[in-house]
């Protein structure tokens, strides 16, 4: 089955610019009345957003470039992978899960050396570290 790519794009972006306009009512209201809020600038954004997309959809419709389920799939399951890293590397530390995220994502990305792939996913952070520890006199803990 094949969608139009460009209307994925733009559903994502369309629930961003959503959360924007829902932060954004939360804001602090204007201090007078000549003033116009913190708030105006990213509603008007995301309104702004919200036009343009639905007005590109409309003129382009003829030419949205489709692509299989499979990728809108394997790009979806990626960003979760990425935000499952995220969350993990913030409640167990980055240089934890840096090792095992890294070697996923090489695998995800098609690298077929496993060898290669943990030696990297295991130096990679040592360097860093190491650069962060030693060279740049800047501890770990405190980042």
């Amino acid at each position: 089955m094949m969608i139009p790519l460009t209307l994925v794009l733009y559903a994502g972006l369309a629930a961003l610019t959503i959360l924007l306009l829902v932060t954004a009512g939360s804001f602090p209201e204007a201090l007078s009345g000549r003033d116009i809020g913190p708030a105006a600038f990213p509603a008007s954004l995301a309104v702004l957003m919200l036009v343009l997309m639905a007005c590109d959809v409309v003129i382009s419709r003829r030419q949205l470039k489709r692509v299989h389920v499979k990728v809108i799939l394997q790009a979806g399951s990626t960003a979760l992978l990425v935000a499952l890293a995220v969350w993990c590397a913030a409640h167990w530390g980055f240089f934890y899960v840096l090792p095992f995220a890294l070697f996923v994502g090489l695998r995800l990305a098609g690298s077929k050396s496993w060898l290669a792939n943990g030696i990297f996913s295991v130096v990679l952070p040592l360097a860093l570290w190491v650069l962060f520890d030693y060279v740049l006199l800047i501890p770990i803990a405190t980042l």
